[in-house]
């Protein structure tokens, strides 16, 4: 299938009984051996289907795995585009003692009066559970830059680095299962790269010292925010 590339296959080949677990944006799934996939797999607001079923410790399990294969290769542990409580706490959990800077990074809803999660769970709720787990790192991602504007002043609560890499696209809608993420959202035409640098500038002004871009956020607008802020 074109969406299922190698990089989103992961197998555990540490117990008698290895496991294939498909990632991709957030989605996950254990396939037994012998087992075949037989539907479409794609998740509202791209959280996993352990998730969506509050199965923390299948999350857990999951995230565990995903860390295990790229720790030793990886400069730092990011979990991004999170969308839930239970997805938030099952992360962080599995990065804790890798020997690696842990970073956790939010996907906001656009549908609420106050900073929330995808979920609708307040986006304060997060920062007190990470705080509690530990994070060298706490972002914003996935979210249109004006919503991330809105909750700056609640990240600005943290007692560790924190910023924000903003989509492009012109609104975030919930998805069905097998939807396709280039099919389902539009690229907003007024998001230019001198645009998009003064809503990171804007950011950093509130202390943020992470930027940079996330969907629909092209070389352009990077070249841009290397620039303003080299």
């Amino acid at each position: 299938h074109r969406d299922l590339k190698p990089e989103n296959i992961l197998m555990n080949r540490d117990v008698n009984d290895p496991k294939i677990t498909i990632i991709d944006f957030g989605t996950s799934g254990i396939f037994a051996q012998g087992e075949k996939m037989d539907q479409k797999y794609g998740t509202p607001y791209y959280i996993a289907p352990e998730v969506l079923n509050n199965n923390y410790d299948e999350a857990l399990a999951i995230y565990r795995q995903i860390v295990d294969v790229q720790k030793d290769g990886a400069d730092i542990l990011l979990a991004e585009t999170l969308g839930s409580l239970l997805e938030i706490h099952a992360a962080a959990t599995a990065m804790q003692g890798c020997g690696k800077p842990v970073w956790i990074s939010m996907s906001l809803s656009e549908d609420t009066d106050t900073p929330s999660l995808r979920s609708g769970e307040p986006l304060q709720e997060a920062l007190d559970l990470i705080s509690q787990i530990g994070a060298d790192a706490i972002l914003l991602n996935c979210s249109l830059p004006e919503t991330i504007s809105g909750a700056m002043e609640t990240l600005q609560q943290c007692n560790v680095p924190f910023g924000a890499y903003a989509n492009g696209f012109t609104a975030i809608q919930k998805l069905e299962m097998g939807d396709i993420v280039a099919e389902k959202f539009s690229k907003r035409t007024d998001l230019t790269p001198t645009g998009y640098a003064d809503f990171a500038q804007s950011w950093v002004d509130m202390g943020a010292t992470i930027v940079g871009g996330c969907c629909e956020v092209g070389p352009e607008h990077i070249a841009e925010l290397s620039r303003r802020f080299s």
